[in-house]
Formats: C-alpha cells, sequence, structure tokens
C-alpha cells in the first residue's frame, strides 16, 4: 500500500487542481498569495499597492510620489508633474495648489519662484527686502 503524504507548495505559490493531479502554481505579478482562504489562492493587489515579482507573499505599498491606480498592479506610477502625494499607499496623486511647484513623483509640494510656505503653510510672495 503506497501512502501519499500532503507536500506543500513553496512560498508564493498556491495549490490548483485536486489530487492526484494537484500542481503548484506561483502567484503573477500583480497578486499575492491570500492565506485568509481555504485553500489559499492568489489574490490581486489592493489599490495603493503592488507586487512586482511573480510568487510575491505580499503586496507593497507604494512610496510616496507614486501610486496604484488599479487593482492587480505590479508596479506604482510617478505623479505626473502637477501633481503630489506625500502618503504611503496612495491611489491617486493631489493637484498642486496655486503658487507651488510640483514636479513628476513630488512628495510635497514646493513654492515656486518668488514665493515660500509661511508656518501655516499657506504660499505668499516673498518680501521685496528679504527674498527667497
Amino acid at each position: 500500500e503506497i501512502s501519499r503524504a500532503c507536500v506543500g507548495c513553496p512560498p508564493g505559490s498556491v495549490v490548483v487542481g485536486a489530487p492526484p493531479t494537484a500542481i503548484c502554481v506561483r502567484c503573477a505579478p500583480g497578486t499575492a498569495v491570500n492565506m485568509s482562504t481555504a485553500p489559499a489562492q492568489c489574490s490581486p493587489c489592493v489599490r495603493g499597492t503592488f507586487a512586482a515579482d511573480s510568487g510575491a507573499m505580499s503586496c507593497t505599498e507604494c512610496v510616496p510620489g507614486r501610486y496604484a491606480e488599479q487593482a492587480g498592479t505590479d508596479r506604482c506610477m510617478e505623479c505626473p508633474a502637477g501633481f503630489y502625494q506625500d502618503q504611503s499607499g496612495a491611489s491617486d496623486c493631489t493637484m498642486c495648489s496655486d503658487g507651488l511647484h510640483c514636479p513628476v513623483a513630488a512628495r510635497a509640494p514646493a513654492a515656486n519662484p518668488g514665493y515660500f510656505m509661511n508656518q501655516d503653510g499657506l504660499v505668499a510672495p516673498c518680501p521685496h527686502e528679504a527674498g527667497c
């Protein structure tokens, strides 16, 4: 009599099918192993996160200056010029206000030349005598 022991899949993989033809399949980029389902499944990364490579055990939050608008993505996009994102795990970017400058992948707005941000975070023209 032959005894068949259960064999687990390597990290980043899930079982597809039923014995005796079950196989292990690596999760595709943009997905990660979801251990809260039975059996474990590859689930799309939620908005604001990504999985660049196949076999991810978890999704990674986008860093400030980048965003993932759609679920199941394998990379975060840079905020375009005129927008910024100061938070991790963002699904969009914030438009720069008047008097502010935001280059591509901006993490925070900066005052345009001739302006400065005062203590209250408001943009104000530079004083003539002080310059900026």
